[in-house]
């Protein structure tokens, strides 16, 4: 009888564990709404919403769902009237499955208060929550899904849930960190406004001495001279909220003078449209306009006082790139009578073989070649193994680097200039698209990369690690512009002897020596020495590339 007992005991037991799972999940899921009102408000709110037209609003579980969509040109809006208090926020949570980003929204979910519009959201898929300050009185808030007359992407509406009027939190501290910057140099200060629901986390940067540094509104430090000074943070709103950080300001490092064509300039006067233009990498927003050309250039690099590249001329069915010249310093052009069939993305000076490069192709075939220049003839080394490569460079040991196209998460890749082989360095976590340019500058040693405007992550100028495939931005160029060709007049003193990695003029054996020594961790051999020591050019120096050294320096071969 016992075990029996115990047995229906146990079997009791089992059937409320499996059971318990099922029932806290039930009941952590919220009941659907009754009516509209319940749907928009938060729970015991009492605001009264109303909605009409062709599309009206309704209930979706426990939101509120706009209803037009696949409905070109249409809308779809619910409103409300409320009655705030000095500073009060109002408070809603939302999703916008519409098109666009939400600077640049097509289709997606548009906030007006009083008539004027407050904030707008493209595709905004996930719950979030947003607020806003309301002045004392009497205000309309209206909630509308705007379409526009092309493109339904998802679930193409609206959600909104939890509508409330609440006071705000304020800040109660400042949290950041010190930051060292070079002279000529800028540094953006990383800080955080705690807590983390604080609602105004606007700050003001001040600095003690702007002799040694300045900052901006932004909290962007500039260095002006070798020094220590202090920046200080406070809220705006609690201006006895405040931290100071210390500011130190290093020797000046050289600074790169770049120069691009502007295919397209987002600014509001796009005044460098068409146009070749000039900066610095220390300060990209500051653009200086230099000639107008009549055709878009697609591809475009830099070598001994001449800029050569292709524009296009020809119409989507039959495309034609045009090679030319252009003298850097009277910037007078030469049209070639050669023209190139296939596209034309990308091109490169390696100083360290003496060619320039190009990446050519049609649609996601692309391929590496060489280029005459004083035809324009393009020679295929071969065909690149990385996916529709965008936009290319070489840096100073004669490694190439490209990009590839994806709008989401593009791809740096080394490339091998003799084959075309393609390896992965890594992802850069944000998207690539259009044209798009890239080059190394042999003052600074830095990979330099033009990216074209994205309405959704930031554009400007960014320095790539190619190790890792970071990429670090200095800033928007000017006001936001699509740039090809981006190109510095920097280049090697001389093009480097292979071979030679202790620089004396000759190869001997020594120079193996030295390359076995880098190749075993025991030294390391940079700059020029390492560029002559990486004699087959993989962007590495190897036990390989020791021995093919030998082995020139003892006669058994005469090419390294």
């Amino acid at each position: 009888m016992k075990k029996a007992f115990a047995l229906m005991l146990a079997f009791c037991m089992l059937l409320s564990l499996s059971a318990a799972p099922a029932l806290a999940e039930r009941s952590a899921m919220p009941a659907d709404a009754a009516d509209l009102n319940e749907a928009l408000n938060v729970p015991g709110g009492t605001l009264q919403f109303t909605t009409g037209g062709e599309y009206p609003w309704v209930v979706d579980g426990d939101a509120a769902k706009s209803t037009n969509s696949g409905v070109s040109s249409s809308t779809s809006s619910v409103q409300t009237t409320v009655s705030a208090g000095a500073g009060e926020l109002l408070t809603f949570d939302f999703r916008s499955c519409g098109e666009g980003a939400d600077s640049n929204a097509w289709d997606g979910l548009y906030l007006y208060i009083d008539g004027e519009l407050e904030a707008k959201w493209g595709n905004h898929p996930e719950w979030d929550s947003y607020s806003c300050e309301l002045s004392a009185g009497v205000h309309t808030v209206q909630f509308t899904f705007k379409k526009d007359g092309s493109v339904n992407v998802g679930e193409d509406c609206a959600f909104v849930d939890n509508v409330h009027l609440t006071q705000p939190v304020m800040a109660g501290s400042i949290v950041a960190g010190d930051v060292t910057v070079s002279a000529g140099r800028r540094v953006q200060i990383e800080y955080e406004v705690l807590p983390e629901e604080a609602f105004n986390k606007a700050v003001t940067f001040t600095s003690a001495n702007p002799g040694i540094a300045t900052v901006t509104d932004e909290g962007v430090v500039k260095g002006i001279a070798v020094g220590v000074t202090t920046v200080t943070i406070a809220s705006a709103a609690v201006p006895s909220v405040s931290t100071d950080i210390t500011v130190t300001v290093t020797e000046a490092l050289p600074i790169a003078q770049l120069n691009g064509f502007a295919t397209y300039d987002f600014g509001a006067d796009q005044s460098n449209d068409m146009r070749w233009v000039s900066f610095t990498d220390a300060e990209p927003e500051t653009v200086s306009g230099l000639n107008l050309m009549s055709f878009n250039v697609s591809a475009a690099a830099y070598y001994d006082g001449t800029v050569y590249g292709y524009y296009f001329d020809g119409t989507d069915q039959n495309p034609i790139r045009t090679f030319f010249k252009m003298d850097h310093e009277s910037r007078q052009v030469t049209n070639s009578e050669n023209a190139h069939q296939d596209g034309v993305f990308s091109m490169a000076y390696d100083y360290t073989r003496g060619n320039m490069y190009a990446v050519c192709g049609m649609m996601e075939t692309r391929y590496l070649g060489i280029v005459d220049l004083e035809t324009g003839e393009i020679e295929y080394v071969g065909e690149l193994t990385a996916p529709m490569m965008m936009t290319f460079a070489i840096d100073d040991r004669g490694v190439g680097y490209g990009l590839t196209m994806d709008t989401q998460n593009a791809k740096l890749y080394r490339v091998d200039l003799d084959t075309a082989e393609c390896t992965l360095v890594g992802e850069l976590g944000m998207g690539l698209a259009y044209l798009q340019s890239m080059t190394y500058d042999y003052e600074t040693g830095m990979m330099y990369w033009a990216r074209a405007y994205n309405t959704t992550t930031e554009h400007g100028l960014y320095v790539l690690n190619t190790e890792t495939a970071e990429a670090e931005l200095l800033g928007v160029i000017g006001d936001g512009t699509e740039l090809t060709g981006l190109y510095t007049t920097a280049a090697p003193d001389e093009a480097g002897n292979p071979g030679d990695t202790d620089l004396s003029g000759s190869v001997t054996i020594a120079d193996a020596v030295l390359a076995l020594r880098h190749s075993l961790e025991l030294i390391t051999l940079e700059g020029q020495a390492f560029a002559n020591g990486d004699v087959n050019r993989d962007g590495e120096l190897t036990v390989a590339d020791a021995v093919q050294i030998l082995r020139y320096a003892m006669g058994l071969i005469t090419n390294l």
